[in-house]
């Protein structure tokens, strides 16, 4: 019997090829609901990065933290400033930002930040497991909550970004001077880039000698397939048409390419974890997802 899935993949993969493909396709992703536009995800998600941390005895700086395709959504960068963070780079390609959305995340965020909120433990698409789910009160600076950083993060949204004191938007980020950063990081974003090699080696230049990263990889098919891993068994040449014409897809790098690269551009690995989840097609236990935490260790 067919793949649906696959044969649908590769329609769509056809269709890239057509003028005006790629508008309509843009329209309907930014139609498409994102898992960060969820204040309570994004709380989960940074605090989640404080915690890891902690729990492999690092104490990062994290004045100055740049966040790899935040998809339009401010909320974990947000979050970020609202626990210490000083500056916080959004590292992006396209600038699509909803600036009511992101104001209403700042209002909810601060909300859970303040009233001390336990980390939900209900995201499970997240493959940054930890021990300890409680509210991470020794690794968050109270200081940051006060007024005025809260007002300064809310001028930012609101002037766009303009002359901005918290938030500081980079476009075409990899072509861009060293920021001399303390932690870049990303969710779902490595298995989209069109070439990772390029990506660390951006990153290395971006970080301060002895800094950190921090990235959430997916590896499951993103329902191309009816099968969760099933996109890495398409023959090349069929993999080329549903890639179509499109800027980023999916790579289909898998953990051990990540992380070959990564040392190979100059990090050292601290910690690296899969997920598995059964594949109810096939009854198998299945790759899903990682997470990869590396220091830079040259200069």
């Amino acid at each position: 019997m067919p793949d649906i899935l696959l044969l649908k993949a590769l329609a769509k993969g056809l269709l890239t090829y057509l003028p005006g493909s790629s508008y309509l396709l843009n329209k309907k992703k930014q139609s498409s609901e994102h898992s960060g536009s969820h204040s309570e995800f994004c709380y989960t998600l940074w605090l989640s990065i404080l915690v890891l941390f902690k729990e492999n005895g690092i104490h990062p700086l994290l004045n100055e933290v740049g966040e790899i395709g935040c998809g339009g959504s401010l909320g974990v960068g947000i979050c970020a400033l609202l626990t210490g963070t000083k500056k916080y780079y959004p590292l992006e390609i396209d600038v699509l930002f909803d600036k009511e959305l992101n104001l209403k995340m700042l209002d909810e965020l601060v909300v859970l930040l303040k009233n001390k909120t336990r980390i939900p433990e209900k995201y499970v698409q997240l493959n940054t497991k930890i021990k300890n789910y409680n509210y991470p009160e020794d690794s968050i600076k109270p200081l940051f909550l006060q007024e005025g950083v809260i007002t300064e993060i809310r001028e930012d949204i609101i002037n766009e970004f303009r002359n901005s004191k918290r938030i500081v938007l980079v476009k075409n980020w990899d072509k861009s001077p060293s920021f001399n950063l303390d932690f870049i990081f990303s969710r779902a974003v490595m298995e989209h880039v069109s070439a990772p090699d390029s990506i660390y080696e951006a990153i290395n230049h971006h970080l301060k000698t002895g800094s950190f990263m921090f990235h959430d990889i997916e590896y499951h098919s993103h329902g191309l397939t009816k099968r969760i891993d099933g996109h890495y068994s398409v023959p090349d040449y069929v993999w080329k048409i549903i890639y179509g014409k499109r800027q980023y897809f999916l790579n289909r790098w898998k953990p051990k390419d990540h992380l070959t690269s990564i040392i190979d551009k100059g990090f050292q690995i601290l910690k690296s974890k899969e997920s598995y989840v059964v594949d109810v097609s096939t009854g198998k236990k299945t790759l899903n997802g990682a997470i990869v935490l590396a220091r830079k260790a040259n200069g």
